[in-house]
């Protein structure tokens, strides 16, 4: 899906955007959040890919940076200061379409980190419900919803 130099930019981003808050976090290179972009694009319809791809390549070119006197050279060829400075002036700029590529991709990269269970540990989250544990805790609240509906009105098949 996302071809090497593709990954390259969501990972730069993702290191930039998912710092882990300490020393045994793991972090977006660990998670691996540029394959798990890859993967998450496999699931999205062809016209989405097309314009994520779309906005890699913007957001990576040198040429890019240039006309908007920020930088001449690639995204993933600057060193990290450089890389933090590029995501905040885009993500500060006055131009609606900078700031919609800085929201799109640090929302993708940091949605694929946090959401990955290995990061969860470190944000004190315990991962989602077991739905069939909490009907058994909740059992003698649950209400039957056929018992609700007036006469008449039964769903068939039950549900």
């Amino acid at each position: 899906m996302l071809t090497l130099d593709e990954h390259a930019v969501v990972s730069a981003v993702a290191a930039r955007t998912c710092s882990p808050p300490g020393p045994d976090v793991p972090g977006a290179d660990a998670l691996e959040v540029g394959l798990l972009a890859d993967r998450f694009l496999a699931r999205c319809p062809d016209e989405q890919i097309a314009d994520v791809k779309t906005v890699l390549a913007i957001f990576e070119s040198g040429l890019v940076g240039t006309l908007l006197f920020q930088r001449t050279s690639p995204f993933t060829q600057l060193d990290s200061a450089d890389q933090d400075r590029v995501l905040l002036a885009w993500r500060d700029s006055s131009v609606l379409l900078e700031r919609t590529i800085a929201r799109a991709l640090t929302g993708l990269t940091t949605s694929l980190y946090f959401g990955h269970p290995r990061a969860w540990p470190s944000l004190g989250y315990p991962g989602p419900p077991d739905h069939a544990a909490l009907r058994r805790a909740y059992a003698d609240q649950l209400v039957d919803l056929d018992q609700l509906r007036a006469p008449g009105h039964e769903i068939e098949g039950g549900a």
